[in-house]
């Protein structure tokens, strides 16, 4: 009876045993659970599902939703943008940046570079800048390179190329070399008069236009700008010079 029972104690012990040993490499770290689909470095890597093109301000210019594109780059012909800055999403709606700056790359060349170019491009803060070449539309691709693989890339994104933005003329004035205004145009309104004494020659007039808000302003091409008409009567005064460049 005695020897019985210390078998069965033997027995009993080695049981809790191999139930501790089980139990220990069933929680080992090599054997921790993943979400259904995923390894552990999948589940550690964020997965590209669209992207968000921002400017210096935070605001998104371009959204990518899977397959659905919104909004587009837009730049005045001859102009650079700001540098924009991309941020990849997740299909849960979570922004990241690859933690590897080496693994961002732009997959594609702008499609048409006679309408747009890449005027900068920083893969460290994942980042780029375009510059507007040629009025019209040119299309580009964003992708996520990691290992020499593909894992991500956007469908087809659209940079705008806009006339350049010229102010708009509502009146102007004619200053002197004081600064002092002779003549100021408010819309129909003529204020002023350029004096001049007879066979006397006056300084050189210097002509600003002004906006709306009243902005002046002068073009941005000097060889835009010129005299519409003459003066009426040349027998009473002429224009001595006319110096475009300086208006």
């Amino acid at each position: 009876m005695l020897i019985a029972k210390v078998l069965r104690g033997i027995l009993f012990a080695a049981l809790l045993v191999g139930i501790t040993v089980d139990a220990s490499e069933q929680f080992s770290g090599s054997n921790l659970a993943t979400p259904a689909g995923q390894s552990a470095a999948s589940a550690a890597s964020p997965q590209a599902d669209g992207l968000r093109i921002v400017d210096a301000a935070g605001d998104t210019l371009v959204y990518v939703d899977g397959a659905t594109v919104t909004g587009e780059i837009e730049v005045a012909h001859g102009d650079t943008t700001e540098s924009l800055t991309v941020w990849f999403k997740t299909a849960t709606d979570s922004l990241f940046q690859p933690d590897e700056p080496s693994e961002f790359m732009i997959l594609s060349n702008i499609s048409d570079t006679s309408t747009a170019k890449f005027a900068s491009y920083d893969s460290t803060n994942f980042s780029f800048s375009v510059i507007g070449v040629e009025e019209g539309h040119a299309d580009f691709t964003i992708g996520l390179f990691q290992d020499d693989t593909t894992d991500y890339s956007s469908p087809l994104l659209e940079i705008h190329v806009v006339e350049e933005e010229h102010a708009e003329a509502e009146g102007l004035r004619i200053v002197d070399a004081m600064g002092d205004t002779l003549v100021w145009v408010d819309g129909l309104t003529v204020t002023g008069e350029i004096e001049v004494e007879h066979e006397e020659t006056t300084d050189l007039l210097t002509v600003w236009f002004v906006t709306a808000t009243d902005s002046l302003f002068q073009p941005d091409e000097p060889s835009e700008f010129w005299m519409i008409g003459t003066i009426a009567d040349t027998t009473v005064a002429q224009f001595a010079s006319f110096d475009s460049a300086n208006f």
